[in-house]
Parts: structure tokens; sequence; C-alpha cells
């Protein structure tokens, strides 16, 4: 994921996200947070699953070659976000990466 665009931040652990939520193109949520990519990654899989059925989570869970497997809470990375559902859906974009990249060892 962002670990093989943005190494360099991943070895310092936590990074600075600004996590969105939008129905369609309205905004639902906005929190700012220092945490790992995956602990972001958790996060946004937490956020999509409250808009899922609990049928939708199971199979969402369930390994991705077993039957019934939904991609649903699957997280899809660009650049410096990762996104996660689809409506609503729930984005992390990485803060300050130009002076981190700058500033790192």
């Amino acid at each position: 994921m962002l670990s093989r665009v943005l190494p360099h931040l991943k070895r310092h652990g936590v990074m600075a996200w600004q996590v969105e939520g939008y129905d369609g193109s309205t905004q639902i949520f906005r929190a700012a947070v220092s945490m790992s990519e995956k602990q972001v990654i958790c996060l946004l899989q937490r956020l999509a699953a409250r808009d899922l059925t609990h049928e939708e989570i199971v199979a969402a869970s369930l390994p991705k070659k077993r039957i019934g497997y939904s991609p649903l809470l699957e997280a899809h990375s660009r650049d410096t976000c990762v996104m996660v559902g689809s409506n609503p859906h729930y984005v992390a974009r990485l803060l300050n990466t130009k002076r981190r990249a700058t500033n790192a060892p």
C-alpha cells in the first residue's frame, strides 16, 4: 500500500492523517488522527462497517478465496490516500508529506 509509495515515512510508524467520510458528495465525517497506516486502514474499515448489514460484514471478513467473500471492506490506496467503502465511503489522506519527506533521515 502506501509503504511502497512512501517507505521513508513508513519507517517512522505514526503518521498524521486527515480522515473524511462521504455519502455521495456530502461530507458526513471529518477527523485528524496520528496513527500508523495499518491502524488508519482498520479505522476506515470500522467506519465503513457501520453502514453494512450483519451479513455483509461477515462476507467482508471471510478470506478472499472463500466462497461468499465480499470486498466491501477492502482498502484501496493511491498516492497518499487510502479509501474504504462505496457509499458511504471513507478516505484517509496523509498530511505534510513534503515536509516529512524533506526532514526524513
